[in-house]
């Protein structure tokens, strides 16, 4: 490998000066003074430069791009995946590879509760040999 030749030596404190200022890539600050985008990290990382939290405008801030904890209480209540699908967004693929470390969903969602009365409760309980403790 050809090492670079030291005609033009390379102002290191103005490259400093740019990669701590602000947005400019490396690679844009390694082409305006004449060197490689490695020596300014090598350089950089043993001198302690540092580049300010907003360095990379182009980089948006992550978010979570589904609701997890609301399509996780709508599956497990039984709510169909193509509903999952529809009200959350996220795909139906990606739900059931994320569902299968849920526990499972109940059989009908609320349509297999029944309303009953207290003494129905109790009756039942009866027939089963439980004791009701009120």
């Amino acid at each position: 490998m050809a090492r670079r030749k030291n005609t033009n030596p390379i102002d290191w404190p103005a490259v400093q000066a740019a990669y701590e200022s602000g947005p400019a890539s490396i690679t844009a600050i390694a082409r305006q003074h004449g060197c490689t985008h490695s020596a300014i990290c090598t350089r950089s990382k043993a001198e302690g430069w540092t580049r300010p939290a907003t360095s990379h405008p182009h980089t948006p801030p992550t978010k979570p791009k589904y609701d997890w904890a609301a399509i996780r209480a709508d599956y497990v209540a039984g709510v169909p995946a193509a509903d999952l699908t529809r009200r959350h967004g996220a795909a139906h693929a990606t739900i059931t590879a994320t569902a299968e470390q849920w526990p499972a969903p109940r059989a009908g969602g609320m349509r297999d509760y029944r309303v009953i009365s207290v003494a129905e409760w109790i009756a039942e309980l009866r027939a089963a040999h439980v004791d009701p403790v009120l």
